[in-house]
């Protein structure tokens, strides 16, 4: 009898041959009966191919590519053409001939028998961070697993969360070599949040094993406002004397990406809760190239015996940081001197019988100051009525200073009324102020009774003390 193989399969591929597999008949049981089981003799294995063609058109005839032993049921077929597609088959040959011929069933076309890629190369790098988004690099898998790369697949993850997330898509342009450099752009990042990423490559067999970050990558503005100057907040006395201050303080350690264009001064007097600019303007301090690592500004019109808090702040193009401030307040002592041998007298009738009511004389003597560098303007007189129910200091004049070799000084003036007895202030108005009707005074004090008999009786009561304003 003239057995045949039940089947034949293709087990493998490449990208010239085609790797096929039969089974070897052990009997002819169907041939001869189930009562009549005959062994047979196989000398060999007889390997067939024939190409297809189109549908409608007549086949190609078979044709032998080998003769195999018995006991041999496995066959590469080379020398095949990828573009073309083959029937292969196997016929059994003993003494009694060849066989019927079992083929495939399908047309198989030679190819690479493919794996998914090797892992992208890395490192898998995050730059051009900004608040919302960065950017992705890395380079292309040194192994295509036996099919073109068709693209690669990047994934985010929150590091509060356990999935990832797909985010998009780089398709591979066909022809291009491997272990070349690849970017992708992230978008619709939070601030706050802290990212891990991961990509893969793929090909049609699947997807290769991820390539991830090394670090977390935590979206921030690609600029920023600085930090705050370092401190201390240095505040030296000129010695000049001219109510200045100079202020030095150290640049700010982190410039938030930009250069550093000056510097906003404020200043905060006495109990006041209100900072205002320095210079009023508002225009920034130290701006010059020369004061790039050692900044400082002078402030003038500093008032004696008035507290002063002072502040800075550096400034780039993205706005003013938070403010350094001293950490002391800073105050100019400074004792300003008064008259001296303050007297007063009524003038009497006898002396100036054409006067209704009587004349007042101040008298008081004043040398050059020797305490304090600054020089007065004049004296002020105030007078107050002690009869009256209203304690109010009332001004009556001011005696400017012409001569400053001038020491004794006399001012009159007449009684509002000549039942009534007053008190007298003279005080030293000195130039230092700051602001229009703030005097600064050491105050006298005179004290004058008019009696019955026309006699004046004085007290005279001196205090010298520190600044004082008024405004």
């Amino acid at each position: 009898c003239r057995p045949k193989a039940d089947w034949i399969r293709v087990v493998g591929k490449s990208t010239d041959s085609v790797t096929v597999e039969w089974l070897v008949p052990h009997d002819c049981r169907l041939d001869h009966g189930p009562n009549r089981a005959h062994h047979l003799a196989i000398d060999s294995y007889r390997v067939f191919v024939r190409p297809a063609i189109p549908a409608g058109t007549a086949e190609a005839p078979w044709k032998p590519v080998a003769d195999l032993d018995h006991y041999m049921n496995r066959l590469v077929v080379g020398n095949l053409s990828r573009d073309r597609s083959y029937y292969f088959g196997v016929a059994v040959v003993n003494q009694s001939g060849q066989g019927e011929i079992t083929s495939t069933t399908e047309p198989v076309s030679p190819e690479a028998i493919t794996t998914v890629p090797s892992q992208p190369i890395g490192p898998l790098r995050a730059y051009d961070i900004t608040e919302v988004g960065c950017t992705l690099s890395w380079s292309s898998p040194a192994s295509d697993g036996g099919s073109p790369i068709l693209g690669y697949r990047v994934y985010k993850r929150e590091m509060y969360r356990r999935s990832w997330q797909e985010i998009g898509r780089l398709t591979e342009a066909p022809g291009l070599p491997l272990a070349k450099t690849l970017t992708f752009p992230v978008q619709y990042l939070m601030q706050a949040t802290a990212y891990e990423f991961r990509v893969v490559a793929e090909n049609k067999t699947g997807l290769s094993e991820p390539l991830h970050t090394h670090a977390n990558i935590h979206p921030t503005k690609a600029t920023d406002v600085p930090s705050p100057p370092r401190g201390p907040l240095r505040i030296r006395e000129l010695p000049d004397d001219s109510g200045s201050l100079e202020l030095a303080w150290s640049p700010p350690t982190e410039t938030g990406g930009l250069p550093i264009i000056g510097y906003q001064l404020e200043v905060r007097e006495g109990r006041s809760f209100n900072w205002r600019l320095y210079p009023s303007d508002g225009q920034l301090v130290a701006t010059g190239p020369d004061q790039k690592f050692q900044p400082s500004h002078v402030v003038s019109g500093i008032q004696p015996n008035r507290e002063y808090f002072f502040r800075v702040s550096a400034v780039n193009k993205d706005g003013v940081s938070q403010p350094l401030t001293a950490e002391d307040s800073y105050m100019k002592r400074m004792k300003l001197e008064a008259p001296k041998r303050v007297l007063g007298r009524r003038i009497t009738d006898a002396d100036h019988a054409e006067e209704l009511r009587p004349i007042l004389q101040v008298e008081w003597e004043f040398a050059k100051p020797t305490i304090c560098k600054s020089q007065p303007t004049g004296f002020q007189i105030d007078r107050l009525d002690n009869d009256s129910r209203i304690a109010k200091w009332e001004p009556v004049d001011f005696v400017p200073i012409t001569d400053r070799s001038q020491q004794n000084y006399v001012h009159q003036s007449i009684a509002p009324r000549s039942d009534r007895s007053y008190k007298f202030r003279v005080s030293t108005i000195y130039p230092e102020g700051g602001k229009p009707g703030c005097d600064v005074r050491s105050h006298f004090s005179e004290s004058t009774h008019i009696q019955s008999s026309g006699i004046v009786s004085l007290t005279s009561v001196c205090t010298t003390g520190f600044f004082s304003s008024t405004d």
